[in-house]
C-alpha cells in the first residue's frame, strides 16, 4: 500500500474466516451503539472475497452534519468496515479516524476521535 494511504487506512488481521469476521464486525458494531445500515458483499459481482459494512451512529453523524461548514463529512458517510479474504488470512480495513481527528478542529476532531475509539473498540470485540 503507498505511505499515505497506510496512514488513512487502519489494517488488521482477522484470526477468524471471512463469513465469521463478517457476521463479528457486525455483531460488534451493533454492541457498541452502531446501526449496520448496509452489506456489500463482492463475491458473486466481482468474484473475489470482499464485502463492505456500513455502519452509522446518529449521535455522531448528528454532530458533523449540524453545522454548513462541516457537512462535507457526509461524503465520508456511512463509516465503513471492509473485509476482505486474502492469500494470507482474512483482513478489515476501516478509516484512521484518529488521523482524520488531527486534520480538523473543534467538535469535528472531538467527533473523529470519538468514532476512533468506537472503531478500536469494534474491531477489538470482533477481533478478540
Amino acid at each position: 500500500m503507498q505511505e499515505i494511504f497506510s496512514q488513512m487506512v487502519r489494517v488488521e488481521k482477522s484470526g477468524h474466516g471471512f463469513e465469521a469476521t463478517v457476521e463479528r464486525i457486525k455483531n460488534a458494531a451493533e454492541k457498541n451503539g452502531w446501526k449496520v445500515t448496509g452489506i456489500l458483499d463482492l463475491r458473486e459481482s466481482l468474484g473475489v472475497n470482499v464485502c463492505i459494512i456500513e455502519i452509522c451512529n446518529a449521535e455522531y453523524a448528528g454532530g458533523a452534519l449540524k453545522k454548513p461548514e462541516t457537512r462535507w463529512v457526509g461524503a465520508m458517510m456511512p463509516c465503513r468496515f471492509a473485509v476482505a479474504e486474502n492469500p494470507d488470512g482474512v483482513y478489515v480495513y476501516t478509516m484512521n479516524m484518529e488521523l482524520f481527528a488531527k486534520a480538523v478542529e473543534g467538535e469535528l476532531s472531538d467527533v473523529f476521535r470519538r468514532i476512533a475509539e468506537d472503531d478500536h473498540n469494534i474491531l477489538s470485540d470482533a477481533l478478540g
